[in-house]
């Protein structure tokens, strides 16, 4: 079974809207994705707690901030 990943990579901020991806992933109810959130900002701790409201804990990855040189092996994991 191969599992897709759906990746948001951004700053944490309204304007971002980083809780549509949370949002439309919670709704895709696929059981064989992951969501993998990169970024920081003043919206991390409320989306990790909406991930959790929407029993999706283990489903989503919040990384944090990851350094711009990194970013590409990162890119190279996602499917989405």
């Amino acid at each position: 079974e191969t599992t897709t990943v759906f990746m948001f990579c951004g700053k944490l901020i309204a304007r971002k809207r980083p809780q549509d991806a949370l949002e439309a992933f919670a709704k895709l109810g696929s059981a064989d994705s992951v969501l993998i959130v990169i970024g920081d900002g003043p919206l991390y701790s409320s989306l990790i707690q909406r991930a959790a409201a929407l029993t999706l804990s283990e489903k989503v990855r919040f990384l944090g901030f990851i350094p711009y040189s990194r970013l590409p092996e990162f890119y190279c994991a996602g499917d989405v």
